[in-house]
């Protein structure tokens, strides 16, 4: 329920949980297994693995290892739980109840903002705004196709308030990267979704109109969408300034990056270019730039192995049984990484954590149906 509204809230409950989680083992024996995970957990292995590489293989070990622990292990504990402990469909639904809520009152309070307080971009209870930006881009897609798939009424009635709200809430934010996210995610479950083109055609108009609507009554969307392709505009010529001194982070130290942890420092006392006005910057501005520089080719590969996979994983999912959570889980995913090619998101906790829980959740409410699935045919 914290997830969005309150990250040192969040924190509290992670190791509340955690710990009633060793607790419960030590106590209750359970079998502990990462069945049907044996993928995912190599590749996230592998990640880990590669993070802890450049954590002590460059310069400030301290720095890389706190920074490996508190950035890419704690972060985790969420789908880590989730996945050890919750066997029952309808925890999960419970659950993700609580998720959708969480992100609702965040939308209502983003809402709020943009209505009653001028000049603002809504970051809602959020310190930074590309934490909303970040949340909205995991979670808007799955929405729309939670609309897309109810049947029943009521369901679609709240889902279809929930993705109304996210979109305003997206709107008030005004993140461009969250923008382009969302609609190219919506875009691509809608073609996943349904396989009439005559459809699609429909829902991409619908979108379009939407998007065409909100423009013309709207001058600082209008001038924000105009400044995507701007690269006078400071916002994005501060963006190019930090890629190339990431790459030439990664030029220098090409296998294990100038060490986990030392973007911050060493970007604004050795790689910073004369050129840039923005002196202060603590991160690449972008997901494959920031691991290139800070982690070099390895921890690259790490990181586009994981993601690689877990897409492929929950596409071809969605190819043999057709089971909308795997979509939900491809558009999230998507999502974050679209926003993450002008963001560093994937640094970000608030954001991270969200991503994780929302991973555990939807993958363990796939195995479980799956498994339900077959033994109802069996009967």
């Amino acid at each position: 329920l914290l997830s969005c509204i309150s990250i040192a809230g969040a924190n509290v409950f992670i190791v509340l949980s955690t710990l009633m989680g060793i607790f419960r083992f030590y106590f209750k024996k359970d079998d502990l297994t990462f069945k049907n995970y044996e993928g995912f957990l190599k590749v996230i292995i592998f990640f880990l693995l590669t993070m802890f590489l450049s954590a002590i293989f460059n310069g400030e070990i301290k720095i890389g290892l706190n920074r490996f622990f508190e950035a890419y292990v704690y972060r985790m504990f969420p789908i880590i739980l989730v996945i050890l402990f919750i066997k029952d469909i309808i925890k999960i639904k419970k659950l993700f109840i609580l998720l959708i809520s969480s992100l609702t009152i965040t939308n209502i309070f983003a809402v709020y903002q943009f209505l009653f307080f001028d000049n603002i971009r809504a970051n809602a209870f959020a310190a930074s705004l590309m934490s909303l930006a970040g949340f909205l881009s995991i979670m808007i897609p799955g929405m729309f196709i939670l609309v897309l798939k109810s049947d029943d009424i009521k369901e679609k009635t709240i889902f279809s308030i929930v993705f109304s709200l996210s979109l305003i809430a997206l709107v008030a934010n005004a993140t461009r990267g969250a923008w382009i996210a969302s609609l190219i995610s919506i875009i691509l479950a809608t073609i996943f979704y349904f396989d009439n083109i005559k459809i699609i055609l429909k829902y991409l108009l619908v979108i379009i109109a939407i998007i065409l609507i909100t423009v013309a009554n709207n001058d600082e969307v209008k001038t924000r969408i105009n400044s995507i392709t701007d690269f006078s505009y400071q916002s994005n010529s501060e963006r190019v300034l930090l890629w190339k001194s990431s790459y030439n982070m990664f030029k220098d130290k090409p296998i294990f990056g100038i060490g986990l942890g030392q973007f911050t420092a060493k970007y604004q006392s050795e790689y910073i270019l004369p050129e840039a006005k923005e002196r202060k910057l603590g991160h690449a501005h972008n997901n494959f730039m920031q691991m290139l520089g800070e982690t070099g080719l390895i921890g690259f590969l790490g990181f586009c192995t994981m993601f690689s996979y877990f897409m492929f994983s929950v596409f071809r999912f969605w190819k043999k049984d057709g089971e909308v959570v795997s979509l939900i889980i491809l558009s999230g995913t998507v999502g974050l990484l679209i926003q993450g090619l002008t963001e560093f998101n994937f640094g970000n906790s608030a954001v991270m954590k969200l991503y994780w829980f929302f991973m555990g959740l939807t993958l363990q409410y796939y195995f479980i149906k799956k498994k339900l699935d077959k033994e109802e045919n069996a009967l």
